[in-house]
């Protein structure tokens, strides 16, 4: 072969190799950046939180006096507002009291007006519902019991130690307006209240 043949065959050779370099290059460059958004993707799909939440609380209440257990659920229409059920049991020696509403909640974000870093993420609530609240009295010489139409308005915290964990403490005002057992108003405090978010 003659040297002018082989220069052409080496040019050739080198060409072939640069351009099969470069394809490899930007290979590498789209599997790279394919993966990359793979990743934010999964980031924020992780990051998104589900509008669902539940809850379950002690505590006691009064007048009349009782043990309080108390088990809810929120969906989050906006970032400030949820709807869901309450159920409030009174379990005492003589009383009874069993309590399911439908309740709205509003949350308030102080970040914007708070500095130090632990009270801002604390989260003022207040709610406000209507359902039914039965009322079960054993007075001695026998049971007396009604059921009748509950409205109920509250307050309260809740402070997130998690993104899906939270805990608060709420205080609610029960109202009978049509007396229930001989009961028009009773007072709740659910001290300790444990929120699971998806």
């Amino acid at each position: 072969m003659s040297t002018k043949g082989s220069a052409v065959v080496r040019a050739s050779a080198a060409g072939v190799l640069a351009v099969a370099l470069g394809a490899a290059t930007v290979a590498g460059a789209q599997t790279t950046d394919a993966q990359s958004q793979g990743q934010q993707a999964s980031a924020q799909q992780n990051d998104e939180k589900s509008p669902w939440s539940i809850y379950g609380s002690l505590g006691f209440t009064l007048d009349p006096t009782t043990f309080l257990l108390a088990f809810g659920g929120d969906y989050a229409m906006t970032e400030a507002f949820g709807i869901g059920p309450l159920l409030q049991l009174g379990l005492g020696d003589k009383t009874t009291i069993v309590a399911l509403t439908a309740n709205g909640i509003w949350g308030f974000d102080l970040r914007e007006h708070v500095e130090n870093e632990i009270l801002r993420k604390l989260r003022p609530t207040v709610q406000g519902g209507f359902g039914f609240a039965h009322v079960d009295k054993d007075r001695g010489f026998g049971d007396v019991d009604d059921t009748k139409f509950l409205m109920n308005v509250g307050f309260g915290v809740e402070y997130p130690v998690t993104d899906h964990f939270s805990v608060g403490n709420s205080l609610m005002f029960n109202i009978l307006p049509w007396n229930a057992a001989g009961e028009n108003l009773f007072f709740s405090w659910q001290f300790a209240t444990a929120r699971f978010r998806f």
